[in-house]
This record gives C-alpha cells, structure tokens and sequence, in this order.
C-alpha cells in the first residue's frame, strides 16, 4: 500500500480541506485548498483564538480542480458565509450544510475517482507540531550557535 505521505511527512497531492471549530457554541468551518493542507493548518492553528476540533481533507486530481471544488463550495454555502473562507453554521443547519456538501461532491465525482472527506485527529496533529518544535529547539541548543548563524547554515529549526 503506497502511503499518503512524503519522506518529510508532507501529504502528497492537492486538496481541498476543511478545518471545524466551535466558537462561542456555533460551528466554524473553513474551506481552502492547499497542496500541503497540513502546514495550511498549522500556520492558521498558529493566530487561532480556540482549538479547532476537526481538519478534514479532500484530494484531487490537481490544483485547477481544487480550486473549482473550493469554488463551488463556497458558493453553494454562501448563505452559512461569516468572513472570507469562514462559515458560521447553527445547529439547526448542520444538516442542510452537509447536504450542499455531499451535493458539490457528487457533481465533482466521476467513475474513477469518489470525492471523500478523510478527517485527521487535531490532537495527534498538535501533537506532532509540538515534538518537531522541541526538536528543532535542540538542534538548535545543541549546535550551539546564534539564531542568525543557524539559519545561514540552513539548520532545519521546525
């Protein structure tokens, strides 16, 4: 079985994602796309106010498609539209949202290829930030240089 990782643990391939938060009770989604939907998501988990709960992920056959897949997403949830790539859904709506979901990802499915959403733990994503983050702080300790001179040389420090 081929993984769906590269050799630095980067997801291989171009995907539309799908990052779920609760704020103030209501749920959050935002919807991009991204050839690295992971560093997309630690870089908004970075100036995030909460915890998101969810990142889900949809590959595609490349970024031309990705695009109109986000697209199309945005526009069929525009009435759920709170800021840009942000959508605010009430609890009595989740159901019509994941509707307009399964509708943009039937149009965009053919025989060869079934559009589905696979979810990663945030847990275990945070998790995994952080161990890098520790590590790259003892590399850098343990090379015992300045900041300057560490990325001069190119020491990888995350």
């Amino acid at each position: 079985m081929r993984s769906a990782f590269t050799p630095t643990g980067r997801l291989k391939g171009c995907f539309v994602y799908m990052i779920l938060c609760v704020v103030d009770g209501q749920l959050r989604a935002k919807i991009g796309y991204s050839s690295d939907p992971l560093k997309r998501f630690r870089a908004l988990v970075t100036g995030c106010p909460v915890v998101p709960e969810e990142l889900s992920v949809l590959e595609v056959a490349g970024p031309v498609i990705a695009k109109k897949v986000e697209e199309e997403m945005h526009a069929a949830l525009k009435q759920w539209n709170v800021h840009h790539e942000w959508f605010g859904i009430p609890e009595a709506e989740k159901a019509a949202f994941a509707t307009r979901l399964r509708e943009v990802l039937t149009r965009n499915s053919d025989s060869s290829r079934s559009l589905r959403w696979v979810r990663y733990s945030v847990a275990k994503i945070l998790a995994s930030l952080h161990q890098r983050q520790m590590a790259g702080r003892r590399r850098f300790c343990e090379a015992d240089i300045s900041f300057r001179d560490a990325v001069e040389r190119g020491l990888k420090l995350v």
